[in-house]
């Protein structure tokens, strides 16, 4: 598991979201081929895969059983 600092995970949320808008626009582009738009596609699920990791981290950790 990589533990980055929460300031170190914004740089790369951010990095991750620019690249995101700028694939986006690429994907939008008139006359791509099947292949270019199934590349950024993948590229684009890819970017929101990194996105949503401290989500993903998240959901995965065990909440205690709670006692009453």
């Amino acid at each position: 598991m990589i533990n980055l600092p929460p300031a170190e995970w914004s740089k790369v949320e951010a990095w991750a979201n620019k690249e995101l808008d700028s694939v986006r626009v690429k994907n939008d582009s008139i006359g791509l081929s099947a292949e270019e738009t199934a590349a950024y596609r993948g590229e684009i699920r890819l970017l929101k895969r990194i996105i949503d990791l401290p989500k993903k981290a998240t959901r995965e950790v065990e909440a205690p059983p709670t006692s009453f």
